[in-house]
């Protein structure tokens, strides 16, 4: 009777045990799935975005080849912003048009090849969560210290019509 009350105990204190050395693994994979899957959701969502933007901008050049050029204003900005760019927005992901660029920090144009066949426009959209955007923090709670390593953008070639 002595040993079956005995071979109890070690089985607790072995589960427990085994627990301790599990948990902190199983806590591991759980945060890396939260933020894979975060990252993920939002890529698909820029991936979504440029690819509108790019569309937008290849039916306008349709009405209006001027479009191409940086100098021509609509309501008192670029073109290319107010008929591609100001047009798209997914809430809690594109929430202003200075997350389109394709060469660095802040707004630029989209890059047009007239000369390819048939020609193009492409368009680069960045997920911006640095405190200029009403986006959130990405990854939101990051124990793991892989949220600075993430660099989450998106690019989008269209056919020109």
């Amino acid at each position: 009777m002595y040993l079956k009350f005995r071979r109890r105990g070690v089985t607790l204190v072995e589960a427990t045990a085994v627990m301790a050395l599990l948990f902190p693994i199983l806590m591991t994979v759980l945060f890396v799935l939260m933020e894979a899957s975060q990252a993920l959701v939002i890529s698909e969502n820029l991936d979504q975005g440029a690819k509108q933007a790019a569309r937008n901008l290849a039916v306008a050049y349709a009405t209006n080849p001027g479009i191409t050029n940086p100098g021509n204003v609509f309501g008192g900005v670029p073109m290319y912003q107010y008929f591609g760019y100001d047009k798209v927005r997914i809430s809690g992901v594109i929430t202003d048009s200075s997350q389109f660029t394709s060469t660095g920090a802040g707004m630029s144009a989209p890059v047009w090849n007239l000369t390819s066949s048939p020609p193009t426009v492409t368009v680069t959209v960045r997920y911006l969560a640095n405190g200029t955007t009403n986006l959130q923090k990405f990854p939101m709670f990051d124990p793991l210290k892989l949220g600075a390593n993430y660099k989450l953008q998106s690019t989008a070639t269209y056919r020109l019509e």
